[in-house]
């Protein structure tokens, strides 16, 4: 994601010079200190931290805090550890998932529009060709790029690096993770390797992070030596480590991070680092001891990454690219103990913080390649560069439904393959938008000779999205991280509507309009017959170059956009204030800013506590509630009134933590969600009271970062969330979570939302979109008799009918053998009757009226007096519509016993059995009638 690109597309929604002096070396590089183990870890993590808070430009904050909770939040190695630890003996014990996982469809798009961030060609088989997304897993190719299979057994899709082991291609590594300050990091889970080229993997046990070891945190590169067997390498953010055994044992050889690992083709015991400080160590004993040069100053503020490459035809050349004066290019002829500047490409922009490529040919040592923002050739040992894609051209092509003839923009990963020569100069650029290639990289130009890969993969990465279902057509629109935002109908193919970087998006449910929003606030809306069109005037926490030049910008990278679900002409749009406009529609809709400003608690967030998530009761659009980057979370109940109240919601939540996502049930006001973001434990809340106290209910799931919440439209305990991790789904409202994820693909989830009543749609960040049919998984509602009260009972708590059947409530009670299903987008209220004569009668409605009205009566009536105590909703239904059903439910019915007029326990009967009414009808009971609907 970047502020530099916002090139967009107006497509409606429906519509069918040499400088420098020479370094001397600095004395040898220190070694990793064996002795402390304690105070290194700890200077490794002040290390990282320092990278993490000071390198990175200001709107790349926000995704720190979207993965790490807050600016300097030490994750939770101790959680993240044990949670591995008992899911792999949970799942070792009980050999399958304890519950049948969704099936889910993968919805794209399927068109190389995402970030890819290593390439490995197979060292003797140049159409052999491994490619990394830092979501969307590894993909594979054997015949050239024509097609690819993504590497499904990988239990991590963040993968960083490839390392083809070159004395037998059979055995691959792969770095996890993602490290490389882009807003979007993941920390690595470990280093998995395959015997078998991709069939199978293993977790490399000794890198996997543990409390008493958090080097292998951010890991940055894995590499395997070209002439030693099972010699390994890695760098991290901690250091390098070096392994002899392929991998099983690791030593940390020194404590200064790394960033790029070359080995020199020419003497495979000579050796360069990258690192993060503008300098270069260098080894000539094959990585066990290091030497290092400063190429440029060093910086105590920003971050100046060095890529290094070897020139296989010219011993002893090596070159380096600074991200320093938006890219330079630096020059070793002695294989890296001294430099001298040759040239400024500026290659990177403002974007090396993430980008900073470079690539010699191996057959030519004065042609190079740079790229960063753009790419850049030089055939004259980088003396002076051209250059060879131009972005903006992509970015209008990708929209027009073009096939780009130049590449993306942010170049992650270069590559060339094993037999490259004059004859055969194919080059491959990974990007933010997919893999590019070129069959000849000395005469490729901007728009001349580029190709788009055309193989299938499914890598793009939503930030958000939504839905409708609307006379059986499915549409969803939802944003990209740099590949703007995206339209599609009735599964027919996905169309860009805005270019940028696509965030939140929401649809209405009626007309043919969407909404959504570029970086750092512009919101804009799609449809109508009429192309896109910036709706953001009157924002003035937004973006002042596009939304009014008297702005001063205050909002995360990505906000939240939420169209009231009760009312289509309501649009909310969370920033430093909370935005309205009730006329999104118009011409030129207004916004009025219905809640002010809070100071944020927490590092960064004291001038920048902007909202990041939002939401709305279904049924009641005076309930909302806004969560904020210090984790401070607010809810309004009045917001109707135009001059809405907010109220501070604690009651134990954690604090200091981002917001990640919010949810009020649908068919209960009072049941809350919370998630935050961030390696923790418990980031999942629940309150059942309006936000008085809060319950934790993140026991079973990882310790990641939750970024969304929904629940079945049919059955209000069947919750899912999207996690850091993947998605998991509770049926009894979070009380209990599956041993690993149910999909797809165990990518990050960045939305979830529903089609219908039973397609739940995940927009993930790194595997496209994905459907699933989940079913309701409704209960049985189970009818007991007292055989001494002569009293009817029923519940649809599996949890309660144990302990009924048990004789836990007394061993009068039996089952009648009557049950039905429970299912629906109405709550049951039941009460209990307290008083003489007993306290074992109970009554339901699901007649929202009927409810409220004895909730009113309760407080009302002394609790000395005979009442109805309200107790809980008890399951979902559907209403009659004056008695009558909706076709394919069936009838369920009302006996009363006439109790209170004859000083006995009033008692309800409820059944669908008619035969059961009649009995009791017969026995003097009333019939009410049809009171409520179950499935059939």
């Amino acid at each position: 994601m970047k502020s530099a690109h916002r090139k967009l597309f107006l497509v409606p929604l429906l519509a069918g010079a040499l400088a420098g002096c020479a370094l001397a070396p600095v004395p040898p590089e220190p070694p990793s200190p064996a002795s402390s183990a304690t105070a290194l870890r700890h200077a490794g993590a002040e290390r990282d931290s320092q990278f993490i808070l000071y390198q990175r430009p200001p709107e790349r904050l926000f995704g720190i805090m979207l993965e790490q909770g807050s600016l300097g939040a030490v994750p939770d190695v101790a959680a993240m550890v044990e949670f591995q630890q008992r899911r792999k003996a949970q799942r070792a014990a009980m050999g399958v998932m304890p519950k049948a996982a969704p099936q889910w469809l993968d919805l794209g798009p399927p068109d190389n529009l995402g970030r890819i961030i290593d390439i490995a060609f197979h060292p003797q088989n140049g159409s052999i060709i491994y490619v990394a997304s830092p979501g969307g897993g590894v993909y594979k190719t054997t015949n050239g790029g024509a097609t690819w299979t993504r590497l499904g057994g990988l239990p991590y899709q963040a993968i960083n690096s490839i390392a083809i082991d070159p004395l037998n291609p059979n055995v691959v590594y792969f770095g996890t993770g993602h490290y490389n300050g882009s807003g979007s990091d993941l920390l690595s889970m470990g280093v998995y390797k395959t015997l078998d080229a991709g069939a199978t993997f293993e977790l490399l046990a000794a890198t996997v992070p543990t409390t008493s070891n958090t080097d292998w945190l951010r890991v940055t590169r894995v590499m395997a030596h070209p002439a030693t067997a099972n010699l390994v390498f890695a760098g991290s953010a901690a250091g390098f480590f070096r392994s002899t055994d392929g991998g099983a044992t690791w030593t940390k050889v020194s404590a200064v991070p790394t960033y790029e690992i070359a080995i020199d083709p020419a003497n495979p015991a000579n050796m360069l680092r990258g690192r993060f400080d503008a300098a270069v160590s260098f080894s000539t004993n094959a990585g066990a001891s290091w030497s290092q040069v400063q190429i440029v100053p060093a910086s105590t503020t920003v971050n100046i990454r060095t890529r290094v490459k070897y020139a296989k035809s010219a011993p002893g050349v090596v070159y380096a690219a600074v991200d320093q004066n938006a890219g330079e290019l630096h020059k070793s002829v002695d294989g890296g103990t001294t430099w001298t500047k040759v040239s400024t490409p500026a290659h990177n922009g403002t974007q090396g913080f993430h980008t900073n490529q470079l690539w010699v040919s191996p057959v030519d040592a004065n042609h190079l390649i740079v790229g960063g923002v753009d790419l850049y050739k030089s055939l004259n040992g980088g003396q002076t560069f051209a250059k060879i894609s131009d972005w903006s051209s992509n970015s209008v092509q990708t929209g027009s439904g073009l096939t780009p003839d130049t590449p993306h923009a942010d170049h992650n990963a270069v590559a060339s393959p094993p037999d490259y020569s004059e004859a055969n100069p194919l080059f491959l650029v990974g990007t933010d938008g997919g893999l590019f290639s070129t069959a000849n990289a000395r005469t490729v130009a901007i728009h001349a000779g580029w190709t788009k890969n055309g193989g299938a993969l499914n890598i793009s990465q939503f930030v958000g999205a939504a839905g409708r279902r609307k006379n059986g057509v499915d549409t969803l629109v939802g944003g990209t991280q740099d590949n703007g935002t995206l339209l599609n109908i009735g599964y027919q193919g996905w169309t860009r509507v805005a270019g940028g970087d696509g965030g939140a998006t929401t649809i209405d449910p009626v007309e043919d309009v969407a909404y959504g929003q570029v970086q750092n606030g512009e919101v804009f809306r799609s449809g109508q017959g009429v192309a896109f069109r910036r709706i953001c005037a009157g924002i003035t926490d937004a973006d002042p170059t596009n939304c009014g030049g008297g702005n001063v910008q205050k909002t995360n990278f990505y906000a939240p956009l939420e169209l009231d679900p009760n009312n289509s002409s309501r649009l909310y749009f969370g920033a430093n204030s909370l935005w309205l406009s009730t006329n999104p529609k118009a011409a030129t809709p207004g916004w009025t800013a219905v809640k002010p400003p809070v100071a944020g608690t927490t590092a960064g967030t004291t001038n920048s506590n902007y909202i990041n998530a939002l939401a709305i009761h279904r049924g009641d659009s005076n309930i909302v509630l806004v969560g904020h980057n210090d984790g401070q979370v607010f809810r309004t109940g009045n917001m109707l009134s135009g001059s809405p109240t907010w109220t501070a919601l604690g009651g134990g939540l954690p604090t200091g933590r981002m917001v990640g996502a919010l949810l009020v049930d649908p068919t209960d006001a009072n049941r809350l969600y919370v998630g935050f973001t961030g390696y923790f434990a418990d980031n999942l809340w629940r309150s059942d009271n309006g936000g008085t106290s809060w319950q934790n209910i993140s026991a079973g799931l990882p310790p990641g970062s939750v970024y969304a919440i929904t629940r079945h439209p049919l059955n209000k305990e069947k919750v899912h969330v999207g996690t850091i991790w993947g998605s998991y789904g509770s049926d009894d409202g979070g009380r209990t979570w599956p041993v690993t994820h149910d999909g797809p693909h165990g990518t990050q989830i960045r939305s979830l939302f529903w089609l219908g009543d039973d397609t739940l749609v995940a927009a993930t960040f790194g595997s496209g979109a994905g459907k699933a049919t989940v079913t309701a998984g409704v209960a049985t509602v189970v009818e007991y008799y007292h055989t001494v009260l002569d009293n009817y009972f029923i519940t649809a708590d599996p949890v309660e009918q144990a302990a009924v059947d048990s004789g836990a409530a007394g061993a009068e009670w039996r089952r009648t053998g009557n049950a039905f299903r429970a299912g629906g987008s109405s709550q049951v209220c039941r009460f209990y009757g307290s008083v003489s004569p007993g306290p074992n009668s109970h009554f339901y409605t699901a007649d929202a009226a009927e409810c409220a009205a004895l909730k009113a009566l309760q407080a009302s009536t002394p609790a000395t007096q005979k009442r109805w105590n309200f107790e809980s909703n008890d399951f979902n239904t559907t209403p009659s519509v004056n008695g009558v059903c909706p076709a394919g439910l069936v009838p369920v019915y009302r006996a009363y016993n006439n109790g209170f007029t004859r000083g006995v326990d009033s008692n309800h009967r409820i059944t669908a059995s008619q035969a059961a009414i009649q009995d009791v009808v017969g026995r003097g009971w009333s019939n009410e009638g049809v009171v409520m609907c179950a499935p059939a």
